[in-house]
């Protein structure tokens, strides 16, 4: 045993409203074996052994850092409605996806997800929809950055009603861009089984945190409705 190494590492993260930082503490033990011979050769003397790498065990594995959100959205048809949709997360890297009265369907989702690798997540939620209707899903999400494009994709691979047994799987993709600084663009395609919908959005970010939208979803049975709405990240 040659000695014991600390690695003392302070993160700071900052949030759209939030300051945080983490105090980690790592100890590596180093070792040194070695085998007597009885003479020393003079030719083949090379490298049998390298630290290289070594870096990589001083810095712990991190959870990409994501924003989360909170949307208020007033929608249009026959009746005027609000609704509320948000994607939160905690340090340790656990997801909470919620929905209230979501638009054009009228349905309420609530999922908590585990960070698995890199931006996958993996967990399990309630969907609740409007005519009654209970489900218990297990989701999976993943989300891919590629300059100012942030596309993102969802899957529930297994969908149970308490009442009706096995339901069709459900899933969802979605991509949001921004142009010239301040003007922001989603579109989006939603599978719910029964039915499915599209939507598009339009924005501008007065402030690095707070987004005012314009929307319309449209589903396969020929129903549309236009929402406006206002987008705070966290």
């Amino acid at each position: 045993l040659l000695g014991m190494v600390q690695s003392a590492q302070v993160e700071s993260g900052q949030g759209r409203l939030s300051k945080e930082h983490v105090d980690t503490s790592r100890y590596f033990a180093l070792y040194l074996t070695a085998h007597p011979v009885e003479v020393l050769p003079l030719e083949g003397l090379g490298i049998t052994g390298s630290l290289l790498g070594l870096e990589g065990l001083f810095s712990a594995a991190k959870v990409p850092s994501e924003t989360g959100y909170i949307r208020i959205a007033l929608r249009k048809d026959i009746h005027t409605g609000v609704s509320l949709s948000g994607l939160l997360r905690s340090k340790s890297g656990v997801k909470l996806d919620v929905g209230l009265h979501e638009i054009l369907t009228g349905n309420h989702r609530l999922a908590v997800l585990l960070h698995m690798y890199q931006r996958l997540f993996l967990g399990g939620g309630v969907l609740y929809c409007s005519r009654d209707e209970l489900l218990l899903a297990i989701s999976l999400m993943d989300t891919v950055e590629i300059d100012q494009y942030t596309f993102q994709a969802g899957i529930y691979p297994l969908v149970y009603s308490p009442n009706k047994g096995q339901q069709k799987m459900r899933w969802y993709i979605h991509g949001e861009a921004r142009f010239y600084k301040d003007l922001h663009l989603e579109v989006g395609y939603r599978s719910q089984g029964a039915t499915s919908f599209a939507e598009m959005s339009v924005g501008y970010w007065f402030s690095e945190s707070f987004l005012a939208s314009i929307g319309y979803k449209h589903d396969t049975r020929d129903q549309g409705m236009y929402w406006l709405g206002i987008r705070l990240d966290i």
